[in-house]
């Protein structure tokens, strides 16, 4: 299970240009820093024209009323009678999750990381079950033991068979007639109306 989201300079985006790159969550600060570093977001983090990597503020000159810069990558140095706009934001532009996720474009990344961290707590078809049903910010911020999956039951039918068959709900006393005109569709509509849960890809999920 991963959680990665495409970190991208917003100001640069706004203008038309995209710089990011992807991140995988957990992410710790020491290499978001440098990932923000690497895309121009940040107090002095100037964008080199030529190779797109980190120039850096070299001096003023009060009399000329010029400031000086220089790529650390590739040595492009620059002159200008303002100094360089700095890029502060960042936004996401696109997230990759092997589940239905409701992330978006402003999200914080210490929430970010602490789902990243819920994952290794959860079945990966119940959380995935889980995120047809709600949204996937919430579920995460549930117990896992909250939701049960039952990955046979695709519909009503199957589900009333699992609970009357297989849990014993139900007792035929070996009787295969009583079982064999047994409405198990019915009542597995029954059932699906008094738990709070769906029907899924993976099959039915209920919430406590």
């Amino acid at each position: 299970m991963y959680i990665k989201g495409f970190i991208a300079n917003s100001e640069k985006h706004f203008e038309g240009e995209l710089i990011g790159e992807w991140i995988t969550f957990p992410i710790s600060e020491e290499e978001l820093n440098e990932v923000l570093k690497r895309i121009g977001v940040g107090e002095n983090n100037y964008i080199c024209p030529k190779c797109k990597n980190h120039m850096e503020e070299l001096e003023y000159d009060s009399f000329y009323n010029l400031y000086s810069y220089r790529c650390e990558s590739c040595g492009h140095e620059e002159k200008h009678e303002n100094p360089l706009h700095t890029y502060k934001e960042y936004i996401f532009y696109d997230w990759c999750c092997d589940f239905e996720h409701d992330f978006s474009a402003y999200e914080n990344i210490e929430d970010i990381n602490y789902y990243a961290e819920q994952l290794k707590f959860w079945d990966k078809y119940t959380l995935r079950a889980a995120c047809e049903c709600w949204l996937a910010k919430t579920v995460l911020n549930e117990e896992p033991n909250n939701f049960v999956l039952y990955p046979l039951c695709y519909d009503e039918k199957t589900l009333g068979l699992y609970y009357a068959s297989k849990i014993n709900c139900i007792n035929f006393h070996d009787d295969e007639v009583l079982k064999k005109y047994f409405d198990f569709e019915r009542y597995g509509r029954d059932l699906a109306l008094s738990m709070n849960g769906n029907f899924t890809n993976y099959g039915y999920i209920r919430q406590f």
